[in-house]
């Protein structure tokens, strides 16, 4: 059962885009030179950008930098790609490749929540069918059965706190009927908030070539995202146990937990920030990712990203160096 049909809101775009003409925007760059997922990149770095940062969506965000801006305590040896995007003052205080070419892995999943906000009732009820529970080995469940009837809420709860795969499919055949079709509304939405860089294939984020982002488009998401207070909610939950009423007639009870290591305090948080929630990813071409929603001592929102990090330990590493070097200026 369709949740809604797929809308095009091609005028909408068109008008967003001459918005950005008139204002004196430049144009976004095409993407070149997708990298290596496993390459290291060590290339000598300046300290900060030497150009003007280029408004592309007006004082509602963050800019973009043309160019890196970078600090000496932060190191970017095993990491692809990072930002650090101030909400509230909608500064751009850190950015490291920021507009070049990542796969998100599982951190698609923010997308895939806001568009089921958008279009569903948490009290509806899915079918979960026999293509949402068929993945790859090794790929995360949130323990969905063919044949399970399971409401919005729990499959959002199942998607971003486990980040389940098969949650993320039964999401996207609900709405859209099929992932395909799903797709086709995650890029229509994506190019409406300016995140012209992205495209995707599946709302899950099992690794396709042909599905992919940038730190400063999944900035643009997240913000974006973080306008919905249900979002909010279920992205700072730490333990949620939701209901499944299994094919065979049986209720089964079912208890998530938050994999945001930040959120659980088994990753120590920089002082001066308290976590409001996050999503995390990793796949083999990915590497480990994460986007992660702070708030510092004077109530400031800082939305920090790391893409490609090559283990979890520098990962984490990074996006503690990233938030403390952000938390001097």
């Amino acid at each position: 059962m369709k949740c809604i049909s797929k809308k095009v809101l091609c005028a909408f775009l068109a008008m967003a885009l001459m918005g950005s003409f008139l204002q004196g925007c430049a144009k976004d760059q095409a993407l070149e030179n997708a990298y290596d997922a496993y390459s290291v990149l060590n290339e000598e770095q300046t300290t900060e950008s030497d150009t003007a940062n280029i408004d592309y969506l007006g004082a509602a965000y963050c800019e973009v930098p043309e160019k890196d801006i970078l600090a000496k305590s932060v190191d970017t040896s095993y990491v692809k790609a990072g930002g650090a995007f101030n909400v509230t003052t909608k500064e751009t205080p850190y950015a490291y490749h920021a507009q070049e070419k990542v796969y998100p892995a599982s951190t698609t999943k923010i997308l895939t929540a806001y568009l089921v906000l958008k279009n569903c009732k948490l009290s509806d009820t899915v079918v979960i069918s026999k293509e949402a529970v068929m993945l790859p080995a090794g790929a995360n469940r949130a323990g969905l059965n063919e044949g399970d009837e399971v409401s919005v809420e729990g499959l959002l709860y199942g998607l971003l706190m486990v980040s389940g795969n098969d949650a993320a499919k039964a999401l996207a055949e609900y709405v859209s009927g099929s992932v395909e079709e799903f797709a086709e509304l995650m890029n229509e939405t994506a190019a409406q908030l300016g995140a012209t860089h992205s495209h995707f294939v599946n709302a899950n984020g099992i690794h396709d070539p042909n599905h992919y982002t940038t730190v400063y488009d999944m900035y643009l998401i997240m913000q974006k995202a973080c306008e919905e207070p249900r979002f909010l909610k279920l992205i700072k939950t730490k333990k949620k146990t939701i209901t499944i009423h299994r094919a065979s007639g049986y209720e089964k009870a079912m208890t998530y937990e938050s994999g945001n290591r930040f959120l659980l305090g088994t990753v120590k948080v920089p002082a001066g920030y308290k976590i409001l929630g996050g999503k995390s990813g990793t796949t083999y071409n990915a590497g480990r990712c994460f986007v992660l929603l702070a708030e510092n001592k004077k109530k400031q929102r800082y939305i920090f990203i790391v893409m490609g990090g090559d283990n979890g330990s520098h990962m984490f590493r990074f996006v503690n160096q990233m938030m403390k070097s952000v938390r001097k200026k």
